[in-house]
């Protein structure tokens, strides 16, 4: 049985995971890095350590950012309250799994997910900037589920925080230009 918390897209996949064990899922929509609202962290890690003790059989899922490894964004609200959270769940939760994800395609995503905007500006065909030598690394919300699902069935690395990425970075015009030769454009 799973108990989610959160409504973005990875909270959404998530709802129907059928595991062997009881598992707290906290995928908060926060699919927009450049802002991070205090009073939002605050209800999070209140909701978070409410669940926690509601629910303390239960495995904590968490997904958090590759770019709390980044030592550029080390000091952005999003990767303090990233970690901040990790953190949290170390320190409370018996039983966790921290996943660490980075830019995650999937059709539900918020309007702000970087793949979401470079879509609908390829299709809208308005302009938009794009630095060169950009990379991102991006991975489908369907093979996190996947990844996610396998390690939580293998127990392999639990109380663990995993890095699941892409093994490919690819360059912000070859993604925008594999995204328009996708839509025809």
């Amino acid at each position: 049985m799973s108990q989610i918390i959160g409504g973005g897209a990875l909270a959404e996949r998530f709802r129907r995971l059928d595991s062997q064990r009881e598992i707290l899922i906290f995928a908060p929509n926060s699919e927009d890095s450049q802002r991070v609202e205090l009073s939002v962290v605050e209800e999070e890690s209140n909701e978070l350590r409410r669940m926690i003790q509601t629910h303390p059989a239960s495995t904590v899922v968490y997904f958090s950012s590759c770019s709390a490894l980044d030592p550029t964004l080390a000091n952005s609200d999003y990767v303090i309250y990233k970690r901040a959270i990790e953190e949290l769940i170390q320190s409370i939760a018996p039983s966790y799994l921290i996943i660490r994800l980075p830019q995650v395609i999937s059709r539900q995503s918020a309007v702000t997910n970087l793949s979401r905007f470079l879509v609908e500006k390829t299709i809208s065909g308005e302009p938009f900037e794009i630095w060169s030598g950009t990379e991102r690394n991006f991975i489908d919300i369907d093979d996190v589920y996947e990844i996610v699902r396998e390690i939580l069935n293998s127990e392999k690395f639990l109380n663990q925080v995993v890095n699941v990425a892409n093994p490919n970075s690819v360059s912000m015009i070859d993604f925008v230009q594999i995204v328009e030769a996708s839509l025809g454009v």
